[in-house]
């Protein structure tokens, strides 16, 4: 991967973090004759299991690249149980703890007595709140959501993934070739009746699968009209693996689903297969779509992916990273809260010149903005009375269940009157971005990502300068001292390298000889410009680096 340089427009949070990741990319070696190798990794699993994967990743790539480090894993659960994270995830590989998320003072005590042997590395995936406050600034989830605080250089000590220029990169997990004959789970496999080679093969030949697994409801249904444009002139059957919640008989009378839709595109009868069993709605004349909902092991999602065809639905940036390794162009579910990810994204395509890509996820996006006109529309959503509205109300259909006849069900029947018509253009819409041109621009960006985006080399660099910090604690003032100069323009980015090289090299050859200095860099070893073509020399005196002091 390239190193990167820092932005002379960046904003000031922006540039810090460009500061710090620009001296772990060029200066701290891999040295192991370090005496604490401890690396703690920690993440808090929120919604789904994206950044618990992630963090497994990390440990697994640290472990492959340092196998001197000594690894512990944090994970603070929230939505899923850590039996169900264990069942899923190799903790017995390395030393993994769990928090317990309904005991917050005790976990943070926990918390900061762990961290205090080892140099911590969060994960973060960039972010953006309801309030517009962007969550890719250097803040992981622990840190931000329950206030640990462990380390002086805490903001530069995350992962923050994504393909922004102030971020990490991503995640491209290596996946395992399967077949379709390698399903375990038995209601998935009773519905494919995939026994063989043989099976299979037939399988492929009268039916296209077709992976769209994405959480928003209104992208559900768009990407069920989308298939089934693109295949109106096909005969084959299509099956579909996509989690819809309910019942086909639920999205149709709550008029979201629109048959007379399916009819038109050739759609003889919809089937809806789950572990709890099978519903058909007949339509006529056509071939069957069958939709494949239901909770699966990993090795059989990677099996189904495999098989799909390449229109691939993601829903966060970790399937989208498969979809990358698999080589599948993405539909992605553009939430508001992926905003900065998909405009990162979108903009890559653009340098790359891959206008077609580019248009697809202007696409989605202005989608995301019409629904969310919809959901804050003064006509449909009720004024808060006691309790709160917004987008999430709509966005979860269960209260239309559970409380037909109350004031967040009326507002969600109003979303769905009001979106269900879009949905239709919508799906329309896709299919026809879904040209070879957009294949072969997605196929292109599926190169170009992970060979210059590859978080792996980040995460290296990150564990080689932590593991210094760790042992030598007074580079961290020298960092925050060549930053504060840099900041003010008394130094230049080389300048920074030069003197941080020194100050490493003043460290170990202290520590060598056993003794120690008052200061690992000395004032004369940090350069200061004077070249009026490079940059200004605003220095107006001697520079003094002050004590550094934090509190817990």
């Amino acid at each position: 991967m390239k190193k990167r340089k820092l932005w002379a427009t960046a904003g000031s949070e922006e540039l810090r973090r460009r500061f710090f990741q620009l001296i772990a990319d060029h200066q701290y070696p891999c040295n192991t004759n370090l005496q604490n190798k401890n690396i703690i990794l920690h993440c808090t699993q929120a919604g789904g299991l994206g950044d618990v994967s992630h963090i497994f990743h990390c440990a697994e790539t640290i472990r492959k690249n340092r196998p001197d480090a000594d690894i512990d894993v944090l994970i603070q659960p929230e939505t899923v149980t850590k039996e169900r994270i264990s069942s899923l995830f190799p903790v017995d590989r390395f030393k993994t703890q769990f928090f317990d998320n309904s005991d917050y003072f005790g976990s943070t005590a926990k918390f900061e007595d762990l961290s205090k042997k080892g140099y911590p590395i969060g994960i973060a995936v960039g972010l953006t709140t309801s309030g517009n406050c962007h969550y890719r600034n250097p803040h992981f989830r622990m840190v931000r959501e329950y206030g640990f605080a462990f380390h002086p250089n805490t903001k530069e000590s995350t992962l923050s993934m994504g393909l922004g220029g102030d971020e990490e990169g991503m995640n491209f997990p290596s996946i395992q070739p399967r077949t379709l004959t390698d399903i375990t789970s038995d209601w998935l496999k009773g519905a494919l009746n995939i026994h063989s080679p043989d099976d299979m093969a037939g399988y492929l030949r009268e039916r296209k699968l077709y992976h769209m697994y994405m959480h928003n409801w209104t992208t559900q249904i768009a990407s069920l009209y989308s298939v089934a444009t693109l295949e109106n002139q096909n005969n084959q059957s299509l099956d579909v693996f996509i989690p819809l919640e309910y019942s086909l008989k639920q999205y149709i009378d709550w008029g979201i689903l629109n048959l007379d839709f399916f009819q038109k595109h050739k759609i003889g009868k919809l089937v809806r297969v789950t572990p709890e069993g099978t519903e058909v709605i007949h339509l006529g004349p056509g071939k069957e779509m069958r939709i494949l909902s239901g909770s699966i092991p990993k090795a059989d999602m990677e099996a189904i992916q495999q098989h799909s065809q390449p229109f691939f639905g993601c829903t966060g940036d970790l399937s989208f990273s498969e979809a990358v390794v698999l080589n599948k162009s993405p539909i992605y579910d553009a939430e508001s809260f992926k905003k900065h990810f998909l405009n990162t994204l979108k903009n890559t395509a653009k340098e790359r010149g891959y206008e077609h890509f580019a248009r697809f996820i202007d696409l989605l996006q202005r989608q995301t903005v019409s629904e969310d006109g919809i959901y804050e529309s003064p006509a449909i959503k009720p004024k808060k009375q006691g309790g709160w509205y917004g987008s999430e109300v709509a966005f979860h259909l269960g209260g239309l269940l559970s409380e037909p006849n109350s004031s967040n069900s009326i507002y969600t029947a109003k979303c769905i009157k009001a979106l269900a018509p879009q949905l239709c253009s919508f799906g329309e819409e896709i299919a026809r971005c879904y040209t070879p041109q957009l294949l072969e621009e997605a196929q292109a960006l599926n190169s170009y990502l992970p060979e210059n985006c590859n978080f792996d080399f980040r995460l290296i660099d990150m564990v080689n300068r932590g593991m210094y910090l760790k042992n030598y604690p007074d580079l961290i003032q020298v960092e925050n001292q060549l930053w504060e100069k840099f900041n003010a323009g008394q130094i230049t980015e080389k300048q920074v390298i030069e003197s941080l090289s020194a100050a490493i090299e003043n460290c170990t050859e202290s520590s060598r000889n056993s003794s120690a200095s008052d200061s690992p860099i000395p004032d004369e070893s940090i350069v200061t410009t004077s070249s009026d073509e490079e940059m200004a020399d605003t220095s107006s005196g001697s520079y003094q680096v002050k004590g550094l002091r934090f509190q817990k």
